[in-house]
């Protein structure tokens, strides 16, 4: 009952953006990293100023092509990325996982660094997407309010900001609150085998679970990761019993079993083939170092 009520209590995607939009006082958008698109921002209505200027043809393919470069950057790196965008105003970028996969972009914007920047600044910038020639004076009264109505921080401000959004980004990711909606074969038996190395896993079982042919998976997997699935399944489970091993209450045949091997024998003859040594051997290893530090480690030369 606890667990269910702690579940209900998680905040979905969307009250994280309205949380966050209600304390930075920016606009939060989430995008799908498949196709760029929106999938949900709050205030769901982009600034005055904005909307603006992408009433002009060239003004909205600067917009995107602003967006697509913070992708471009943010998918590279894997990090949070703040830029300035053509108008003058600051925005950043985080990205979203499921797993390994990266599925989405967390955007915040748009706001004016209040000691670099001047809004003279950005209204100098609007008004190359605004007809001159046929601005009247409440036009130019009405670019003004708008360009007024963009929030202003000190530049360590919005640092804060940035780095509020890298957290929400992060819970986002480990609570998997954005999940891949087209994940690859490759993707997800790698996912899979991390989470289910102990069990029996053959390449027919993954296929069953995938829904895909042997040839498709295999040459899907192979060419994303550069190995065979057995290949990486044996490395997994060999890195999970050499960790195993080095806790001493188990026995080499436990930790064999527990890292996916039904067979202890065939665990020794491959740990023996990947690491030049026994289970046993490693294990003395680890455990003499660790009674070395014990009675030495306070020696200093």
């Amino acid at each position: 009952m606890r667990e269910e009520c702690a579940e209900k209590k998680k905040p979905t995607i969307q009250e994280i953006i309205r949380e966050l939009h209600a304390v930075s006082g920016f606009r939060i958008a989430l995008y799908n990293a498949e196709d760029g698109t929106e999938v949900c921002a709050c205030p769901k209505a982009i600034s005055s100023l904005c909307a603006r200027i992408q009433e002009n043809p060239e003004g909205l393919r600067r917009c995107l092509e602003n967006d697509r470069k913070a992708f471009r950057k943010v998918k590279e790196t894997g990090e949070v990325y703040l830029y300035r965008c053509h108008a003058g105003l600051y925005e950043a970028a985080a990205p979203l996982y499921d797993g390994d996969v990266l599925t989405g972009y967390l955007m915040m914007g748009q706001t004016v660094d209040s000691m670099t920047v001047t809004r003279e600044d950005v209204l100098r910038r609007a008004e190359r997407y605004v007809d001159i020639g046929s601005v009247t004076e409440e036009d130019d009264y009405e670019l003004r309010r708008i360009v007024a109505e963009i929030p202003d921080r000190r530049k360590d401000q919005i640092l804060s900001c940035v780095r509020l959004m890298e957290i929400c980004a992060g819970y986002i990711t480990l609570s998997r609150r954005f999940q891949a909606s087209g994940r690859q074969p490759a993707q997800e038996a790698k996912h899979y085998m991390d989470m289910h190395f102990g069990e029996t896993i053959t390449l027919e079982s993954l296929c069953r679970q995938f829904h895909v042919s042997r040839a498709t998976l295999a040459g899907s997997f192979r060419k994303t990761y550069g190995i065979s699935i057995h290949q990486y399944l044996m490395e997994k489970r060999l890195r999970e019993g050499k960790r195993l091993l080095e806790d001493y209450s188990m026995s080499v045949s436990q930790a064999a079993e527990l890292a996916g091997f039904r067979d202890a024998n065939y665990f020794t003859k491959a740990f023996r083939r990947r690491y030049k040594m026994t289970p046993s051997e490693y294990r003395k290893g680890t455990r003499d170092t660790k009674v070395f530090h014990q009675d030495f480690g306070h020696i200093r030369g």
